[in-house]
């Protein structure tokens, strides 16, 4: 079912009015901070640090952030950026604990949040804003249509978190063994049903195995019916009726009959690898390009988008309530939503993490940071992808289709 932007887009804004006007609250805010210019902005957060705490475990996603980000960050602003890692659940623990002792000034200025998390610090005023709206790249590059700048988890975030990067739901052939690529889950059901034994996923909760249901469901059921749905099983059950007859007959033709599952994306890349199966599966568009690097694919891989589009995920970044250096945090959030950064971050050499910034309502100069990196014919490029992005599903919602998942699988 191909879903219509403009509709998607209104359904988002009547989902999120009702959500927020039941949870709408003051969250806690700074006029000082807000009430300056940019330019004053800027002035007080020059010369000064940041401390930035990020919940990546990926090389190259830390080699980017503890390295490359701060060299790039001191030259364009000055400021001296500390990044490193900690868990999003000690990230939490700790501001709770600043909050319970009032501590004023918590030592993190600046916070990047990769995966679902980002509600709870909204919701126990952990975070400072709103703020996104004194930020000129901010303003310029993140298109005002984009559902995932402006809405994550169920909630509005309301100008609390920035948008950093972006990965989203790919799959992998072996060109030599298969020609053409299933368009659409019709398709795809073809090809399961031809080579019995020859399909599966990552096991979830593996997020690309979720990712993959989620996926399957939206482009069945349509994205826009699926995230209004209520959190309650049942009525999942009843309105995804069509994607439960899909699962249930393409159960018998998975590998191992649908009784048991790879248990990660390496897993299953071994299997595709040893040709037991016909797709691999990533988060990473450049996955396949980074496996041939390596030698770790067959010579014909190459990556795909399945149907009218594939579900994607956020990272975002958030301020903590009690920074130190609000004004500082805001230059480095600005920075980051640069061209010139999103295009070094986009670089599969450095790192590959999609840009959180629309190519789409830049001119063509601005956007050549970006555009202009070279993306072999294995992977995605950026444009292509977000052509054909469905945003994340709620959690809540996307919980229950595991669920539902299992049930079927036994």
């Amino acid at each position: 079912m191909k879903y219509n932007r403009s509709v998607l887009l209104i359904i988002i804004a009547i989902f999120i009015a009702l959500i927020t006007g039941c949870t709408s609250k003051e969250v806690q805010s700074n006029s000082e901070i807000n009430s300056r210019e940019w330019e004053l902005i800027e002035g007080s957060a020059e010369a000064t640090s940041v401390t930035m705490y990020h919940n990546y475990t990926a090389l190259d996603a830390v080699n980017f952030l503890e390295t490359t980000l701060p060299a790039r960050v001191k030259e364009t602003t000055g400021i001296d950026l500390k990044v490193s890692y900690k868990s999003r659940t000690d990230i939490y623990e700790k501001l709770i604990s600043d909050q319970m002792n009032e501590r004023k000034n918590g030592g993190i200025d600046l916070i990047l949040i990769d995966g679902v998390g980002l509600k709870p610090f909204y919701d126990k005023e952990l975070i400072y804003g709103p703020f996104l709206s004194k930020l000129p790249n901010y303003y310029n590059f993140i298109n005002p249509d984009s559902i995932e700048a402006h809405y994550a988890e169920g909630m509005d975030l309301n100008d609390f978190a920035a948008p950093f990067g972006r990965r989203q739901f790919v799959m992998t052939l072996n060109e030599d063994n298969i020609e053409d690529a299933p368009l659409d889950f019709d398709e795809l059901m073809a090809y399961i049903q031809a080579e019995k034994g020859r399909f599966t996923i990552p096991m979830p909760p593996n997020q690309v195995g979720v990712k993959f249901i989620e996926t399957l469901v939206c482009n069945i059921e349509g994205w826009e019916k699926v995230n209004e749905l209520p959190a309650d099983k049942e009525a999942v059950k009843n309105a995804i009726a069509s994607s439960i007859d899909y699962m249930t007959k393409m159960k018998p033709y998975l590998w191992k009959e649908g009784t048991i599952f790879p248990a990660s994306e390496t897993e299953l890349d071994t299997l595709f690898t040893n040709d037991e199966v016909m797709f691999a599966m990533s988060m990473d568009q450049n996955h396949a390009t980074n496996m041939l690097y390596e030698d770790n694919y067959p010579e014909g891989a190459r990556s795909f988008i399945l149907g009218d589009g594939t579900v994607g995920t956020t990272s975002y970044m958030m301020i903590p309530f009690n920074s130190g250096n609000k004004s500082g945090a805001m230059v480095v959030i600005n920075d980051i939503l640069s061209p010139e950064l999103q295009g070094m971050k986009y670089n599969p050499k450095t790192w590959g993490d999609l840009p959180a910034i629309d190519t789409k309502i830049m001119d063509t100069e601005v956007a050549k940071p970006i555009t202009k990196n070279t993306i072999k014919r294995s992977s995605i490029k950026e444009s292509v992808l977000m052509d054909s992005r469905l945003p994340n599903v709620r959690k809540e919602i996307s919980d229950i289709l595991v669920e539902i998942w299992f049930e079927i699988m036994g």
